[in-house]
């Protein structure tokens, strides 16, 4: 399922991922400017990401796309931890293409990271 969300200007493409896209992920989190932003500061092997893809996609308490700009992917948006009868769960968007800073598909907060996590506040809570 593929979801085009427009801006004044620029457009966006959120899909399920694909076989390329587990290669792609490690490079990323392989990047010291990538990974400086993250808890996780070791980079993962293609058969670690492999299996985070393949656990998302079985999960059903997670769902989770790779985001597309002209074509190619840079970044992921998810919404985790769903708790369904309650309506809470966490969505997570992060950018991790510089590229997509300089284009206007994500706005850095405090300078220019090339990773650029928001975190929205449960489903519900106010």
């Amino acid at each position: 399922m593929a979801c085009s969300v427009p801006s004044s200007r620029l457009q966006v493409t959120l899909r399920a991922p694909n076989e390329t896209d587990a290669a792609r992920f490690v490079a990323w989190f392989a990047d010291l400017e990538v990974t400086r932003y993250l808890a996780e500061r070791f980079p993962v092997s293609l058969q670690q990401e492999e299996e985070f893809f393949r656990r998302t996609g079985e999960s059903k308490s997670e769902v989770w796309w790779v985001i597309e700009a002209e074509g190619k992917a840079i970044g992921a948006s998810g919404i985790h931890r769903i708790d369904w009868i309650n309506a809470h769960a966490t969505t997570g968007t992060a950018s991790v293409s510089g590229q997509a800073l300089t284009a206007g598909y994500s706005a850095p907060s405090a300078g220019p990271p090339p990773w650029n996590l928001y975190v929205v506040r449960p489903i519900g809570s106010g």
